[in-house]
């Protein structure tokens, strides 16, 4: 019951956050095929929860880990997967490499990369 308080008052905060700021979020999702974290990663991304906040405040890039040389050069390359990185206009991470976690941190990751973009 903690854990679903927490989802919503993340969200609740992450709606209010998304109001404030025009530019999105790029969120690039690197997967590779056959990956079962990967499904689960990208499954939770297509959430509809997940995907109406995401709408608000991010740009979702998906890429496959065979294509890693479209990732934006500034960006360190692992082929460690599911692999989020979160990157602000001028192609800066807001929050360190993310792989596999679980849906609470990747609410928290969402609302800490939302709260340093709001403070550059």
């Amino acid at each position: 019951m903690k854990r679903f308080w927490v989802i919503i008052i993340l969200t609740a905060s992450m709606g209010f956050a998304a109001t404030k700021h025009t530019v999105p979020i790029d969120l690039w999702f690197v997967y590779r095929d056959g990956c079962p974290a990967c499904a689960q990663m990208k499954a939770r991304l297509e959430n509809p929860s997940v995907a109406k906040v995401l709408k608000r405040s991010y740009r979702i890039h998906m890429l496959n880990s065979r294509d890693l040389d479209q990732l934006p050069s500034q960006l360190p390359r692992t082929h460690l997967t599911p692999t989020l990185y979160f990157v602000d206009s001028h192609g800066r991470q807001l929050v360190p490499l993310i792989h596999n976690i679980t849906t609470l941190d990747f609410w928290k990751t969402l609302k800490r990369a939302e709260d340093k973009r709001n403070k550059r």
